[in-house]
């Protein structure tokens, strides 16, 4: 079984140490309407979640902690003064980078399709051991996408083998079989995840995804 580590959901690529979030279930006492018989309080589980950095490392984020998270969010003055300018402003604005594919289609256990895109030319320039970086696009979105290419850009600039994961009818990929993606299927993640370790079984391999994707790889990550 591959081993994948989720380092970030939407962030920069910041890639060492990844960042884990676990979650601290403590009971408390709640009043019972059958207090007045004498009945036991009621003990519910309430979850007190904390950030932990795996590895150590935690220096390195403790100055964000005391600085930029606790200062108030500063939108730019005209763009960010409305919500629906600021979504315009990005959707023109945003340059949208050059980047070569190599596409590759996997068909999976039910027969359905799924598409990978690699970044061109990656299969000759970096060596087996280099880390590989699976992209898991947001709802309906896929490796043409700006924010995909603009994090890939960045990973691909430190030596990282990148990969797109584009799901059942994204990204251009064909629809083979009435069973769709979604957010409780995880399923063809876990054929890409096994298919790209055995491509590259001595890399690990690590996964980024947003929004949708984000909640397709955490929802792997709890199964495995």
């Amino acid at each position: 079984m591959a081993q994948v580590s989720s380092i970030g959901v939407g962030a920069a690529c910041r890639l060492s140490p990844p960042a884990l979030i676990r979650f601290r279930h403590s009971t408390a006492a709640s009043a019972s309407p059958m207090a007045e018989n004498r009945t036991p309080a009621k003990q519910t589980a309430q979850c007190h979640p904390s950030l932990e950095v795996i590895g150590g490392g935690f220096e390195k984020f403790s100055p964000a902690f005391k600085s930029n998270l606790r200062q108030p969010y500063r939108h730019f003055p005209v763009v960010g003064s409305n919500r629906h300018v600021e979504t315009i402003f990005a959707a023109f604005s945003r340059s949208l980078p050059d980047v070569r594919y190599r596409r590759e289609c996997i068909r999976t256990k039910d027969d359905g399709a799924v598409a990978l895109d690699w970044v061109a030319g990656d299969n000759l320039n970096l060596p087996p051991l280099s880390p590989v970086l699976i992209l898991l696009p947001g709802l309906t979105g896929g490796s043409d996408d700006t924010y995909v290419r603009h994090l890939l850009i960045k990973a691909r600039k430190l030596g990282w083998r990148v990969v797109v994961f584009n799901s059942r009818g994204c990204g251009h990929s064909p629809v083979t079989t009435p069973k769709f993606y979604s957010a409780s299927f995880t399923g063809d993640l876990r054929e890409v995840v096994e298919h790209v370790h055995c491509r590259y079984p001595k890399a690990n391999v690590y996964a980024v995804g947003w929004s949708l994707g984000a909640n397709i790889l955490v929802r792997y990550l709890g199964e495995v």
